[in-house]
């Protein structure tokens, strides 16, 4: 780091990818000690999450989140934090998706699989509109606010945010999207 904290990224993978660790930790006092988890960055939206740093400059860092995401599947999204004052912070409530890969390769057009309501903003509650069975959406970006996570999504032009699941979808009605693959 430009302010010169030394960190060590430490990921202990084991079945499925999930360890008992990923994260940065710090060495202070004879012991090392998180900093910052990439475990808990996006828990209780999906499994198998893990990080990376792909970026530093400075004092901030990208990471790139990845993710087996109970709305979208498989994907990794890019996440930007600095170091102050003895944590790392997000620089922004958005993340980038850097992969999304769905039924039929790496895109970011899904159909909508059951009737979805969408939302203005991130965190909005009343619902804009109702995007229905079987539209067709292009995946943008993504949202972290107070421990909830957003999707925006472009769909016959418009843009709008919807709910991300925070359950995995039991069966194929409760999935938000049809081309999901939650398996590689």
């Amino acid at each position: 780091m430009k302010n010169g904290q030394p960190f060590l990224y430490l990921y202990a993978p084991a079945e499925n990818g999930d360890g008992p660790v990923c994260a940065l930790l710090k060495y202070t006092n004879g012991k090392f000690r998180k900093i910052l988890d990439f475990t808990e960055i996006m828990a209780g939206y999906g499994d198998h999450r893990i990080g990376e740093v792909t970026n530093l400059n400075g004092n901030k860092i990208v990471i790139t989140e990845s993710i087996v995401s109970y709305s979208l599947g498989i994907n990794a999204i890019n996440f930007t934090y600095e170091y102050v004052n003895g944590k790392f912070v997000p620089t922004s409530r958005y993340g980038s998706y850097k992969e999304i890969y769905s039924a039929d390769g790496s895109s970011r057009h899904f159909t909508v699989s059951s009737d979805l309501p969408a939302y203005t903003r991130p965190g909005a509650t009343a619902v804009n509109t109702t995007l229905k069975t079987g539209s067709l959406t292009k995946i943008i970006k993504c949202a972290l606010i107070s421990g909830k996570m957003y999707i925006q999504l472009e769909c016959d032009g418009e843009i709008y945010w919807i709910k991300a699941l925070e359950n995995p979808p039991i069966s194929d009605n409760e999935r938000q999207f049809m081309e999901v693959r939650y398996a590689g």
